[in-house]
């Protein structure tokens, strides 16, 4: 019986494993970096669209902000060209929130040579 107790009690289960608690420590804090504002007129027939856009992106760790910041010039501009390309219709639904976000992210790769944004998150979109 002691040692099925000592078993049991090594395995985690009645506590004594610092092993997840350990996992936890280890985890970094996620790491977010807000850009600017984005005002782009879509493209398509009259009537005319814009698009109003606040992301923030969640990057590796604050290491990588200056990397963001260094070349935010080439990130602004591959999402400007992108942006001002789309048509009303490519942001209906989740399907079209999900296609914008992977593209997003591909162009952040692009400009930065590496990927250090995790994700891309939608603070506020406006198509008017």
């Amino acid at each position: 019986l002691i040692g099925a107790g000592a078993g049991v009690y090594m395995s985690g289960i009645f506590g004594g494993s610092d092993e997840a608690e350990e996992q936890a420590a280890v985890v970094a804090a996620p790491v977010y970096y807000d850009m600017p504002d984005f005002l782009v007129n879509l493209s398509g027939p009259p009537p005319q669209h814009y698009l109003k856009m606040r992301i923030a992106l969640q990057v590796r760790d604050k290491e990588s902000v200056p990397m963001i910041e260094a070349a935010m010039p080439r990130i602004l501009d591959g999402f400007q060209t992108f942006l001002r390309e789309l048509r009303p219709e490519d942001l209906e639904g989740s399907q079209g929130m999900l296609n914008l976000r992977e593209e997003l992210i591909r162009r952040l790769a692009l400009a930065t040579q590496e990927p250090v944004v995790k994700d891309v998150l939608f603070r506020e979109i406006i198509v008017q």
